[in-house]
């Protein structure tokens, strides 16, 4: 099966101009008017930029400068673009998930911004009749979310029917009523009786079923369950047949029903499907205790045995390491490549200490005893091979100096454990990745597989790489490599990198500026 295709759903400068009055009764917003001007386009954008909120502005802005191909948002970030939502610039296509068209945000960066970020490439046809299809589909989804019980019978079934339905399950007092009236009495029997409704049925006929507990949804595309049984009279295909679906208030029987004849939903959908689904329910918001001593001997079983190495190995680094250890081991993370006079500056300001040059040197080598050492510097290991010739590159940037232990130790926790805003989503879209449900060994991944190996990139295109390490990795399950690479883009974005000497891209971008 195929996505629909019948027409291809994108913004066009009508939709700018429909939203400008609802925003504004501004005269100078009439059609006529604009079209008067030199440049129709430029004013379009500028005026729509003069009247939308802040909050969407700075949302808009946000997606031009982590976007690296196609422009995906969450639910949160799209209740932010009240105007835009009008406009078929911004799509649903899935439950929380919203494509934001690149032709409005180039438009935007260009007439509003002045150019102040890359050009977003183009979208090609095939890609734009994929978001169309899935634009169809979830609009569908979305009309059939509150769709009621009575709604549902009133809609799909006669009154002929409905009769039938009563007499199958020996229901009293429907002869005279109105349609109505015998969807009343239907409804009542269902809820009070429910497995003399879903019980008795093949194994094939409980996959439809399966797949909305396993979705938490009412509805699934047709593009999955194509084929599916619709044995049940609470299941139909919608009207455009894009979606099956139950109404919304009998999913919660359903889940009941499974639950209590002990039926996992995943024996009853396609082999090929679970593997997609696996792990896929919503990442919960829990209060986490950081602090926490971690069972790392126990957490580190049976997982993927590359990670364990590494892991064992960074144990094994950090039991007998001194607090002044543990201080350059910080710094190196943050900044790749050190001067011994930066190190013992920061070194006796952090600690309230007084090491000399050679002293801090002398803790350096036995820190990083299997590392390169030079005069100069300490290096951390792993940049050896990476950016050799980091210190010359950007030997006239500033290093970030950090005020106390706290602000050296937790930036980096910030982003790892999803609480820095602008890194939260992709963070949980990370964390979703790694087979392993523990919080803690996700955690673990994803600074080995992911934070770690971004600080050292000379170029975000090499961030590839990365991508191609998470795609090998055991632990890590199949993914969207234009969505993984969207997402690391914001960490990338707000995250102290060695090329900047521990400067985010923003501070370093202002440095230059100034």
């Amino acid at each position: 099966m195929t996505r629909p295709a019948s027409f291809l759903v994108e913004g066009t400068l009508k939709d700018i101009l429909e939203v400008l009055p609802k925003i504004s009764n501004n005269p100078k917003y009439d059609v006529t008017e604009i079209f008067k001007l030199d440049d129709p386009e430029a004013a379009l954008y500028r005026y729509f930029a003069k009247e939308i909120s802040t909050k969407e502005k700075k949302t808009i802005e946000n997606l031009i400068k982590d976007t690296y191909y196609l422009a995906h948002i969450g639910e949160d970030e799209a209740k932010n673009l009240k105007y835009l939502s009008m406009t078929n610039y911004l799509l649903p296509i899935e439950k929380e998930v919203y494509y934001v068209d690149n032709e409005f945000l180039n438009n935007y960066n260009h007439y509003v911004l002045k150019d102040k970020y890359p050009e977003l490439p183009a979208v090609s046809l095939e890609v734009k009749n994929t978001v169309s299809g899935d634009y169809l589909i979830e609009k569908e989804r979305r009309e059939e979310d509150n769709i009621t019980f009575k709604d549902f019978l009133d809609f799909h079934y006669s009154v002929d029917e409905l009769k039938n339905i009563c007499r199958t399950h020996k229901i009293k007092g429907f002869s005279k009523g109105p349609k109505s009236h015998i969807i009343q009495l239907i409804e009542a029997d269902f809820r009070a009786n429910p497995d003399n409704y879903l019980s008795g049925y093949p194994k094939s006929a409980y996959a439809l079923l399966a797949y909305l507990i396993i979705e938490d949804r009412n509805s699934i595309s047709f593009l999955r369950a194509h084929g599916l049984n619709l044995a049940f009279f609470i299941a139909a295909e919608s009207f455009r047949g894009l979606t099956y679906y139950i109404p919304a208030d009998t999913l919660g029987i359903v889940k009941s029903f499974f639950q209590e004849h002990q039926m996992d939903p995943s024996d009853y959908i396609k082999s090929e499907d679970k593997e997609f689904y696996e792990g896929l329910p919503a990442l919960e918001e829990e209060d986490f205790d950081w602090e926490a001593d971690i069972d790392w001997e126990k957490e580190l079983k049976d997982v993927d045995p590359e990670l364990t190495e590494q892991a064992q190995s960074i144990l094994e680094y950090l039991e007998n390491m001194t607090p002044e250890g543990h201080v350059l081991t910080y710094l190196a993370d943050i900044y790749g490549i050190v001067s011994y006079t930066f190190a013992a500056k920061m070194l006796n300001h952090l600690l309230e200490e007084n090491n000399s040059e050679a002293e801090v040197k002398a803790i350096a080598k036995d820190t990083f005893e299997d590392s390169e050492l030079k005069e100069q510097v300490y290096i951390n290991p792993a940049l050896v091979d990476v950016y050799p010739d980091i210190e010359e590159y950007y030997e006239d940037t500033p290093y970030y100096e950090p005020e106390s232990l706290e602000d050296l130790t937790e930036y980096d926790d910030k982003h790892l454990h999803g609480q820095d805003p602008n890194t939260q989503d992709a963070i949980k879209f990370f964390r979703k990745l790694i087979k392993d449900n523990d919080e803690d060994f996700q955690l673990m991944s994803i600074d080995l597989l992911i934070l770690s190996p971004l600080k050292s990139l000379i170029t975000f295109e090499d961030a590839d790489q990365i991508l191609q390490e998470l795609k090998n990795a055991d632990s890590v399950r199949k993914f969207n490599e234009l969505e993984a690479k969207r997402q690391l883009k914001k960490i990338y974005n707000h995250i102290r990198l060695w090329k900047y000497r521990g400067h985010t891209k923003a501070e370093f971008d202002a440095m230059q500026n100034n």
